[in-house]
């Protein structure tokens, strides 16, 4: 479950996977991977909102790209990213992006 929803970005339901996990104790699973992926996926997710806000476009592309290196299946983020190339001028990649 936590691969799962890491994988759709779903940062809420991925932590609250690794919360059930962790409460259940007996399970001996090594996560750490996942764990990682998890914190570095809300880091770019708040650069990704922060650089919205400072309209730096090149970034947002960057930062989605790294964040659907983790989260492939988030079409929020493909969207985020479609978005920023349009307005970036590059309207060929950005129609890539949506289909």
């Amino acid at each position: 479950m936590v691969r799962a929803t890491l994988a759709l970005g779903d940062v809420l339901a991925c932590a609250n996977a690794f919360e059930m996990i962790l409460s259940k104790g007996g399970l001996r699973l090594d996560l750490t991977e996942e764990k990682r992926k998890l914190e570095l996926l809300k880091q770019y997710l708040a650069e990704i909102e922060s650089s919205r806000l400072k309209k730096d476009f090149r970034k947002i592309v960057y930062l989605s790209e790294r964040a659907l290196d983790i989260a492939v299946a988030d079409s929020k983020i493909k969207i985020t990213k479609a978005d920023a190339l349009a307005k970036l001028g590059r309207f060929a990649e950005a129609g890539e992006m949506c289909t």
